[in-house]
């Protein structure tokens, strides 16, 4: 750009700048050449740009520093532009164009505190001495993009129209905007906010009230506490592309902020210390896709109490330190897959407490714990063949309505996800403890809901066995023969009636001793069965040796009247008369039914024999076991329809 020769002017912007000039020697003194290159441009409405022609050196956003070696023909004094806006004089001669300077070394300190400049003020890739003061100043718009200052101190600054701090702009001293209230975008996308002291911040604003975006993006570099705690923010809050870094320390805090739009901590953003979001509210959502945050000493990302209408951990998401989002509100979506989370000697996720719409966890690597306790989930979605969950998980009290369809419903993949559970709690309680009933309660609950009794019969079986194989373990502390005597009643009662939950699984018994008994009682070995009564006996005893007729055993049936005539009963032929026939599956029924009478067991009764032979064995070792498996069948099946054999 060149500027205008004064004798080319009109008369009437030659006049206003020879009156400019003259203001600003009476209040600056002599002006040098670039100022009054400078106050020919703010009333010709162009842009000073003090690089075109130098052959040293153009540009700050190609040099760096640069600036501090530019001469005399690229500096302007601080003094003279604090005069070009706060004058009044000076402001009526000013273009509604502003101030704009380019390519300038400033030199002293720039004071605009407290004042009220009616024009845009742009100092691009100029490079400040000191620090620029701008607390409760008012202006229409503050441009410094690839500018550099030692400090930028903006307390209760208002702007009309946006805020900018961007495209290399840098500050080695920290920017300070608490109460600052931003009419549109606050733009600090490609800035850099360097503080080498650990109680100095990069960037504090504080209570920053914008009705436009914040944009904290594209390369953005912040060494020191960025803050943004209590902000009100119309817009969004893009932090994507960006490296936040304060090792051990606090690297971006949102605190009790209201964003309009969403908070993007991704894609690409890298964050060397904490990630504090504590209470603040996301009118849309908080996106960490493919966000990198570190701080292994810590929490890598805090959001206590954080509302918002999805959560997104994924595309790459990688945590070195716990990720905590306790009591949290999503009123969608909390989606957590293709992440990986880290934190091995603690909480690597704790969501305790947090209320979510559909909670989506899928291909995550974690080190560390899941902590879901007094977790609140509509929809539960994980993997669909088993659940990819964590081997260390907390589900005290974790309910959820439903799980998605496209996820694991089968048991045995969902008891698995409880083992991880119980295990975890035995690690941090204790070895030998009963398994917490709850999530096993629940789990049955919301299956039996979506239809599949049979497994949440299923997993309420397992939570009995559970409890009585740890019951079994505490007790071998004390006494093994004790463990062993009580655990007996213990596992028959699991293994009847399924703890209580399996309520036909007697049925199956009861047909099973009934098949084995008839078989049992049948099979000769010579004459197996005796009557009972005294006359009945004799008889039997003297003509058992030749009987009219032999029973035939099952496996040598060849027809069917081979099988009726062993159904009916083994005949008496003539020695005994109207004396009641054996029937061995009649008998067995009724020596296993308790209360049941087929006037069976009352006639008839296995022969004895010598020790340890079949008889001596049927008789005096099978036939109690028969009766008494009656007895517990019966008790345990009746009980399992009234509830009173379960553990609720």
């Amino acid at each position: 750009m060149t500027d205008p020769k004064p004798n080319q002017l009109p008369a009437g912007p030659k006049e206003r700048i020879e009156q400019l000039i003259e203001l600003l020697t009476r209040e600056c003194g002599e002006l040098t050449e670039p100022e009054k290159k400078l106050a020919r441009a703010v009333v010709l409405g162009e842009w000073c740009d003090l690089g075109v022609g130098d052959h040293e050196l153009l540009s700050l956003a190609s040099q760096g520093y640069c600036w501090k070696d530019w001469g005399p023909h690229r500096t302007i004094r601080a003094r003279m532009i604090r005069a070009l806006c706060l004058s009044r004089d000076a402001q009526e001669q000013i273009d509604s164009a502003g101030l704009r300077l380019m390519n300038a070394r400033v030199s002293g300190t720039l004071d605009l505190a407290g004042s009220h400049i009616p024009f845009d003020l742009w100092l691009v890739h100029c490079g400040l001495d000191r620090d620029l003061l701008a607390q409760d100043a008012r202006m229409h718009c503050l441009g410094l993009p690839g500018s550099h200052v030692p400090r930028l101190l903006g307390d209760r600054l208002a702007t009309r129209s946006g805020l900018f701090l961007r495209s290399g702009f840098c500050s080695y001293g920290g920017v300070y905007l608490p109460g600052a209230h931003v009419g549109d975008d606050f733009d600090c996308s490609g800035g850099r906010f360097l503080s080498d002291d650990d109680r100095v911040f990069a960037l504090a604003a504080d209570n920053l009230r914008t009705s436009g975006n914040v944009l904290l993006t594209d390369s953005f570099l912040a060494v020191g506490e960025v803050r943004l705690n209590a902000a009100t923010i119309g817009g969004s809050l893009d932090c994507g592309r960006s490296r936040f870094q304060n090792k051990g320390g606090i690297a971006f805090a949102a605190q009790g902020a209201t964003i309009g739009g969403a908070l993007n901590l991704g894609p690409r953003t890298h964050v060397v210390g904490e990630v504090r979001l504590i209470g603040t509210v996301i009118g849309n959502s908080l996106n960490c896709g493919e966000a990198h945050i570190e701080n292994e000493a810590g929490l890598a990302l805090v959001g206590d109490g954080l509302k918002a209408s999805g959560i997104q951990l994924r595309h790459g998401f990688t945590s070195h330190g716990e990720v905590k989002l306790q009591n949290a509100t999503v009123s969608g979506s909390f989606e957590c897959s293709n992440a990986r989370l880290t934190h091995p000697n603690g909480d690597a996720l704790n969501l305790s407490g947090t209320t979510m719409d559909t909670f989506l966890f899928r291909e995550v690597a974690t080190k560390g714990t899941v902590d879901l306790t007094r977790t609140r989930i509509g929809y539960l979605h994980d993997s669909a063949q088993r659940p990819t969950w964590p081997e260390s998980i907390v589900l005290a009290d974790c309910r959820y309505d439903a799980i998605h369809l496209g996820s694991c419903l089968d048991a045995r993949g969902r008891l698995e996800w409880l083992a991880n559970h119980d295990k975890t709690l035995e690690r941090f309680l204790g070895q030998g403890i009963p398994p917490d009933p709850g999530p096993y309660k629940w789990l049955a609950g919301v299956l039996r809901k979506q239809g599949r009794e049979r497994d949440a019969t299923e997993v309420m079986i397992c939570l009995g066995w559970r409890r009585a194989f740890a019951k079994y373990r505490q007790r071998q502390k004390k006494s093994k023969t004790l463990a062993l005597l009580r655990g007996i009643p213990e596992f028959m009662y699991g293994a009847v009636v399924g703890h209580g939950y399996a309520h036909f699984r007697p049925l199956w018994w009861l047909i099973g001793m009934w098949v084995l008994g008839t078989i049992l009682f049948s099979v000769p070995a010579g004459p197996t069965m005796q009557p009972t009564q005294g006359i009945a006996l004799r008889e039997w005893s003297q003509n058992s040796v030749t009987p009219s007729r032999k029973p035939l055993p099952p496996w040598q049936w060849s027809d069917a009247n081979g099988f009726v005539a062993w159904f009916l009963g083994h005949p008496t032929g003539g020695w005994l008369g109207d004396y009641p026939k054996f029937h061995p599956v009649v008998y067995s029924l009724d020596a296993f039914l308790p209360l049941v009478d087929f006037h069976q067991e009352e006639y008839w009764t296995p022969i004895d024999g010598p020790i340890l032979s079949w008889r001596w064995i049927v008789k005096n070792v099978y036939l109690p076991i028969h009766i008494a498996m009656g007895w517990i069948v019966a008790t345990l099946f009746a009980a399992s329809f009234t509830k009173l054999a379960r553990h609720e």
